[in-house]
């Protein structure tokens, strides 16, 4: 009898270890998954003064924002639009209670500036000349917000 009540303490103690393992394994594999962010940037490129949409979400309560630049201090963001006013990288981070920080990166540089295809514009003082008329064409551009002018003459040279 005594070697059965053994038997049976030692069964009954292999499964309560088990079963207590089994427990702290669950809760172990689960730590950091209960809540999880989805995050997103609507680009991950972007021009001074251009919008980019800033999406997030938690499966269980509030996500907070915070982004640098450039690997500076951290500032807090609320809303779905943001428009960087200065080039540099820009790091989001998307945190909530009890779910893994999500970062998303952001560069931001300054647009090219349109090239000056320059405009010339050429105009004559007479439309018909004949024989013997002198006629003055005028060449001008816009150059830096003037207007450069350039003027020919041309005809019958006097005193010949």
């Amino acid at each position: 009898m005594k070697k059965i009540l053994t038997v049976l303490f030692a069964v009954a103690l292999a499964l309560s270890l088990t079963v207590f393992f089994a427990a702290c394994g669950e809760k172990n594999d689960n730590k950091g998954k209960e809540n999880v962010i989805t995050a997103s940037l609507g680009k991950t490129e972007a021009t001074v003064g251009e919008e980019v949409s800033v999406t997030y979400s938690a499966t269980e309560g509030t996500v907070t924002v915070t982004y640098s630049k450039d690997g500076g201090a951290a500032v807090s963001f609320t809303g779905n639009t943001f428009t960087a006013t200065e080039a540099g990288t820009y790091v989001f981070t998307f945190s909530a209670e009890g779910a893994e920080d999500v970062t998303k990166t952001l560069t931001v540089k300054v647009a090219e500036p349109e090239p000056v295809v320059p405009v010339i514009t050429a105009t004559a003082d007479k439309e018909e000349i004949t024989e013997g008329e002198s006629v003055t064409f005028t060449f001008s551009y816009p150059f830096q917000g003037r207007h450069i002018r350039l003027h020919f003459q041309c005809g019958k040279r006097r005193g010949r």
